[in-house]
């Protein structure tokens, strides 16, 4: 029987390659592992030849540390299609609460190593669900629910290295890539704003199905090559109708992964589609997911402009949202999640040298910590260097914009930065 305070898990249902938050004891009370050991296959074995067995875990990691494989037999026995917890999150309980602080630590050669694996992973699954292969039924919403469960826990895990880990601008027409960029950073959005497990895997399931109905829909409109005619564009719109429409013939959704879906496009104006829906009329869910993927569009090349710099992107997102485009709430934990100078992005110093930001500030949004291009560390908050602009990558066609560009939201040419 567990400890009061405590949760009893074997030994063999322990995730390797994790790094507990709080200290783990034997089922006497004695001290096994200290606070922010990592779960390795040397410790498990040192363990059992020293004849334990269980250990007594903290509840808040418990989450983290329950294996995969023990979490596919507690989703065997879910009882409805409907559940996005398969996993046994606790409710009412935010992820916010339960996050690792890996501020002070350098980036993780074996966690970007697994993150790079669950990409790779991700990227397979959703690979699946192409044109000529479109598998309407529950396994796919499964799957789905698979990859927001290892992210949400890779976010718990380390948020700073798993939002970096996903940040490379993806090459057009790359719509997988897109999806698991679009619902890793929404989760990282959604659990700053004090999001549970459930409602976080909710989210990021949504994102990864959000633009389904495309794969049903004319290969053209999944990464146009000419500008839309206004008949095209009417038609382009339906594909949130058509992808909520799709699913539910094969399984049934819960509501909120429905909405968000159908809603993903809609603006907190009104100025959105498909139904021109406005303010706290659009689920929260769709309000993060529509941030980010106007933050992921802007970010890689569109037709007639360059990816625009994450720097400035997120600068015309931040001029949009006092128009009233986004939800102000939303908008504020997407800064804090990416920062000014968004996590993966490089910046060049006063000192001539160029770095890239590896962790968000402690506080505030201005000064992240970078790592320079001689590897070593630097806190911009308490170094002598500053930083004096953002970095254009020319391997990946980057632009900045002017000021004119930022308050139009337009190219030179007067044609929009956000074409649909």
């Amino acid at each position: 029987m567990a400890r009061a305070g405590t949760i009893t898990l074997s030994i063999d249902d322990i995730q390797l390659g994790v790094t507990c938050s709080h200290p783990v004891n034997d089922e006497s009370g004695v001290l096994l592992l200290g606070a922010a050991s990592t779960i390795t296959e040397q410790l498990i074995e040192g363990l059992r030849q020293r004849g334990i067995t269980t250990l007594e875990i903290d509840p808040r990691d418990e989450l983290l540390l329950r294996s995969k494989d023990q979490r596919r037999v507690v989703k065997k026995t879910a009882s409805t299609r409907k559940s996005t917890n398969p996993s046994g999150w606790r409710t009412a309980e935010p992820l916010k609460s339960i996050l690792v602080d890996r501020h002070d630590e350098a980036i993780d050669p074996e966690r970007t190593e697994r993150l790079s694996q669950a990409l790779s992973q991700a990227r397979d699954a959703l690979s699946a669900f192409n044109v000529g292969n479109l598998k309407l039924d529950a396994g796919m919403v499964d799957s789905c629910n698979d990859i927001s469960d290892e992210y949400a826990r890779a976010l718990i895990d380390d948020c700073d290295q798993t939002v970096g880990s996903v940040t490379t601008p993806s090459p057009r027409g790359d719509l997988a890539n897109r999806s698991i960029q679009l619902s890793v950073i929404a989760m990282a959005v959604g659990v700053q704003m004090g999001l549970d497990g459930p409602q976080t895997i909710e989210l990021g399931t949504a994102g990864l199905l959000h633009d389904v109905g495309l794969l049903s829909m004319d290969p053209r409109f999944i990464d146009p090559t000419e500008p839309m005619t206004e008949a095209d564009l009417w038609e382009y719109q339906k594909h949130p109708l058509i992808a909520t429409r799709c699913l539910n013939k094969a399984t049934e959704l819960s509501a909120a992964v429905e909405s968000a879906i159908e809603q993903v496009h809609e603006q907190y104006d009104g100025s959105g589609y498909p139904r021109g829906l406005s303010s706290r009329r659009i689920h929260l869910h769709a309000r993060i997911l529509n941030v980010v993927d106007t933050y992921l569009q802007l970010t890689r090349p569109m037709i007639g402009r360059a990816a625009i710099v994450a720097h400035d992107a997120l600068g015309l997102i931040l001029h949009q949202a006092t128009q009233g485009m986004y939800d102000p709430k939303v908008v504020r934990a997407f800064l804090t999640a990416k920062t000014l100078f968004p996590l993966g992005s490089c910046v060049e110093l006063d000192s001539g040298d160029i770095a890239t930001v590896i962790r968000r500030p402690r506080a505030g949004y201005a000064f992240p910590v970078l790592l320079g291009s001689d590897g070593e560390r630097i806190e911009l908050e308490t170094s002598p260097f500053e930083v004096v602009r953002p970095v254009v990558n020319p391997e990946q066609h980057q632009m900045r914009l002017t000021l004119t560009m930022m308050q139009t939201g337009c190219n030179h040419d007067g044609t929009r930065l956000l074409a649909i």
